[in-house]
């Protein structure tokens, strides 16, 4: 048993550097699965135990996060050209997904919206919002947010 968790872990660790490295481009499960040599449904599966969300969801969250990022890091480039750059189909694709997620328009986070707190929810479905010591933070390319363990 212990031989098939590291190989799925491994398996995981592959489809999750393939992602990376395409983002900025549309990711089908179909394709995600292959590169990780698992049936599209088996590894939905296993991604979704895996990752604690399903792997939409998580492309979703990434690209919003390198999004974020890139918002503060490059207040020169226009909001459309990050959005299509990070994989989203369209500008207001984005900004609807942007807003949903983090709950400010991309121009307002890029103001510094991304130091104010709101209504929140962990990628565990938690609301977030009243915890103390919350903040955003920029690691790299993209926008952390904590991660909350349902107990």
């Amino acid at each position: 048993m212990k031989e098939s968790r590291s190989e799925y872990r491994a398996r995981i660790n592959r489809a999750l550097d393939y992602i990376d490295q395409n983002l900025d481009r549309e990711l089908t499960l179909r394709e995600i699965a292959e590169y990780a040599w698992f049936s599209p449904y088996h590894f939905h599966r296993i991604f979704s135990a895996a990752m604690n969300e399903p792997i939409a969801a998580f492309i979703r969250r990434i690209r919003l996060e390198k999004a974020a990022a890139q918002l503060v890091a490059n207040p020169k480039k226009t909001i459309t050209n990050i959005a299509l750059d990070c994989g989203f189909s369209s500008s207001s694709v984005f900004a609807r997904s942007f807003k949903s997620h983090f709950c400010m328009s991309a121009g307002e986070w890029r103001q510094g919206g991304f130091s104010k707190k709101c209504k929140t929810v962990s990628k565990d479905g938690q609301d977030i919002s009243n915890l103390s010591n919350y903040d955003y933070h920029i690691d790299g390319n993209r926008v952390i947010m904590p991660t909350i363990r349902r107990t």
